[in-house]
């Protein structure tokens, strides 16, 4: 059981709950879409699960490479080689990325969206390279996170858009 609330607590899911009702909240009452379209409640699932994948492959790549500076910062509060050890977080950064890049595929395999599929595989890469390169650079750390973060909401439009223009040709 201590096992699972780690691997809880490492992936954060408190911001992935936050993360998953923010994205829905913005697609049924600021994009008010309908609910009846078929096509957009499975891909707006797929955005949600690859988004939330992401988000959570990139917390414990964050935590494995900051393993030195949370053992200074966050004496009490450490999980990666306390309670999960760093091989093992790595092997699950590498299956929920696995996983992401599978439903990214599916995702583009239904609806050829080369814009989101290009985002979503650049958001893997980009959390990555932010944990291990710009994390401790301010600005570019900042831009990088509030870039991501943002991108949780306009891959939704995009999304929206896309289904709007081709139900209008009907």
């Amino acid at each position: 059981m201590k096992e699972v609330i780690s691997f809880l607590r490492i992936i954060r899911i408190k911001n992935l709950i936050l993360i998953a009702v923010s994205q829905y909240l913005f697609r049924y009452y600021i994009l008010e879409t309908p609910n009846y379209i078929y096509e957009y409640n499975l891909g707006f699932s797929l955005i949600m699960i690859i988004t939330l994948l992401i988000a959570a492959s990139g917390y414990i790549i964050n935590d494995v490479i900051d393993i030195d500076s949370d053992n200074i910062n966050k004496k009490g509060d450490i999980i990666i080689n306390k309670y999960i050890s760093s091989q093992a977080a790595m092997i699950w950064y590498f299956i929920l990325n696995a996983i992401a890049v599978i439903c990214i595929l599916y995702f583009f395999y239904l609806f050829k969206n080369y814009l989101l599929t290009i985002i979503f595989i650049l958001s893997i890469l980009l959390l990555f390279y932010y944990s291990k390169k710009y994390q401790y650079n301010f600005i570019t750390g900042n831009l990088i996170v509030a870039s991501l973060t943002s991108l949780s909401f306009i891959n939704i439009f995009l999304f929206d858009t896309q289904i709007n223009m081709s139900t209008q040709h009907i």
